[in-house]
């Protein structure tokens, strides 16, 4: 029998389908779940693009520094601040496993984010865009029920796509029941 080459099992890459697993068993949305693996494999092709160790216990705060400012010269800043977030779930279960002994991202800053208020629709653009549905048929009503309950509620897109007539809808009361992006089921009213 050959032995064990550590490397290999301290390699990110090795280890992410164990992280995973442990995603999965605390029950995350698949999308959480699918959006840290994704961070995960970026930050592992990074790494080794740039000639820095992918072993577990090889990374330091240095690299993941020059990470998270690589992804900020790339992208919008709250792409990188995700990124950040999703590293400091992965290194917090690494610590957990033994598979590092300290973890490098315990004295590092998420990256600063400017706040940018949302752009408010305007009420000619929602006159526009409800007058498109106007119409008697099914699709036209259905569709005109969709956009209030989208622009009354602030409900996310997902949100409304998932409702079920059967389940979450409540006439008596007039409430729509939403599972939102925590798990929580809360009323819209």
């Amino acid at each position: 029998m050959a032995p064990t080459d550590s490397r290999l099992i301290d390699d990110l890459e090795t280890l992410l389908p164990s992280w995973q697993r442990h995603l999965r068993a605390a029950n995350l949305s698949p999308r959480t779940i699918t959006a840290y693996t994704s961070t995960g494999q970026t930050l592992i092709s990074f790494l080794r693009a740039a000639g820095m160790p992918t072993a577990a216990s090889g990374v330091r705060r240095e690299h993941l520094e020059t990470f998270i400012e690589d992804q900020l010269a790339r992208f919008q800043p709250s792409t990188a601040a995700t990124r950040y977030r999703d590293l400091r779930q992965l290194f917090r279960w690494l610590l957990d496993e033994g598979e590092i002994d300290r973890n490098p991202m315990e004295r590092m800053r998420p990256p600063k984010l400017d706040e940018r208020p949302v752009p408010v629709i305007p009420d000619d653009t929602i006159r526009k865009l409800l007058a498109t549905c106007s119409g008697r048929t099914f699709e036209d009503r259905r569709d005109t029920a969709i956009l209030f309950v989208l622009i009354d509620t602030g409900a996310r897109l997902s949100e409304v796509a998932d409702l079920r007539l059967d389940e979450d809808l409540d006439l008596e009361f007039d409430e729509l029941h939403v599972i939102g992006k925590a798990g929580a089921d809360a009323p819209f009213l």
